[in-house]
């Protein structure tokens, strides 16, 4: 996420922030730094923090929002579905409709398995590249944050503060033998 104001990189006050930011670290084992922003809202590919500076989101909530913050048709899939529930705890019609439709698109995807979370599908294609091809070893993308499990957590670089650099040489340490069967795949931003 790049902070912008009326085309301009710069720094914007945060006082806001920084008192959210407080009361977030006496609460919640969360709080990041006291750089961190917190959102009141988002359209687009625009989020409004608290003391209302305007940002654009490079992000995009880790991709999930590809098409952007409250996207018209995907607010009206989601107000529909709400009408029906949102998490039944059991298989429902729209997994099958969707499995069919990704298997159709994409014929090497003879099936399908669901998660509820990008972290929980990584995990699970970890263990399933490590059983079918009977090795520890794993390629993955430096820089990108793929999940918190250790094989997944080498190399990551979100966009952070010496504080995250700091915790994360901290837990690299910690994983030395997830680095050891691990690929790193360096990709070059344009």
């Amino acid at each position: 996420m790049l902070h912008t104001r009326n085309g301009g990189t710069r720094h914007v006050p945060c006082s806001n922030a920084l008192k959210r930011f407080n009361q977030q670290a006496s609460l919640t084992r969360t709080a990041i730094s006291s750089l961190t922003r917190f959102f009141v809202e988002s359209k687009g590919a625009k989020l409004t923090d608290l003391d209302g500076n305007v940002y654009t989101d490079y992000w995009c909530t880790h991709l999930a929002v590809i098409l952007g913050h409250r996207h018209p048709t995907v607010l009206e899939a989601i107000k529909l579905q709400a009408e029906k529930g949102w998490h039944h705890g059991f298989v429902h019609e729209l997994e099958v409709t969707h499995a069919e439709a990704i298997t159709r698109h994409v014929p090497s995807a003879e099936m399908v398995r669901y998660a509820s979370s990008g972290s929980e599908a990584n995990f699970f294609a970890v263990r399933l590249a490590r059983t079918f091809t009977k090795t520890t070893k794993i390629a993955k993308f430096e820089g990108g944050w793929h999940g918190p499990c250790d094989p997944l957590h080498i190399a990551m670089n979100p966009p952070s503060t010496n504080f995250h650099r700091e915790v994360l040489r901290k837990a690299r340490n910690k994983t030395r033998s997830s680095s050891r069967s691990m690929t790193l795949m360096v990709s070059k931003t344009v």
